[in-house]
């Protein structure tokens, strides 16, 4: 099994739906986290697809 430091620094960005199911929850959960300010994000393209920073993913994960 591979280390989750090492997957997340062989990505830059995370969709919801990654995030969600990396750590076990729900797409909309990780969406609702975006919005409240919980979890930082972009948004990319012309439909505004929120992208979560490799560096977000690892933060969160380490409980800062």
């Amino acid at each position: 099994m591979r280390n989750r430091s090492s997957q997340t620094k062989q990505k830059p960005f995370w969709s919801p739906r990654q995030v969600a199911e990396r750590w076990g929850r729900g797409r909309l959960t990780v969406i609702r986290a975006i919005k409240s300010g919980k979890l930082r994000a972009v948004r990319f393209g012309n439909r505004g697809h929120y992208m979560i920073p490799a560096a977000e993913v690892q933060r969160v994960e380490r409980g800062e």
